[in-house]
């Protein structure tokens, strides 16, 4: 805080100590792959975007889960593994999951087929 009011150089500060972290270093990709994902989807109708990310982020978890695997992590590890990666990705296409209208998805397809 400066002067009592926030001070945007004390945030970027943190922000670069955490980014140097093991943790700041496992999810920062994460964050990449969840933006890569919904911007690949947000070029596609907006019927089809939650459909198309969920997609997106569950592939990508299957993906790290299968990379922490063979690289031998444990699950129960106390710092950040593939296995936690997978699991906010996991999260956050289950959540885009939830959002999606099966009918208009239909709609959708078949109005991009028949055109």
């Amino acid at each position: 805080m400066r002067n009592g009011w926030f001070d945007p150089d004390d945030l970027f500060r943190r922000l670069e100590e955490w980014q140097k972290t093991p943790a700041g270093e496992r999810l920062i990709p994460v964050g990449l792959i969840a933006a890569g994902s919904l911007a690949v989807a947000s070029t596609a109708p907006p019927t089809l975007v939650p459909a198309i990310f969920a997609q997106l982020t569950l592939s990508a978890a299957l993906v790290l889960a299968v990379a922490a695997g063979l690289r031998g992590e444990g699950a129960t590890d106390d710092r950040v593994t593939g296995w936690d990666q997978a699991a906010i990705l996991l999260l956050l296409g289950l959540i885009a999951d939830l959002m999606v209208d099966a009918e208009a998805v239909g709609e959708s397809l078949a109005a991009l087929g028949a055109g």
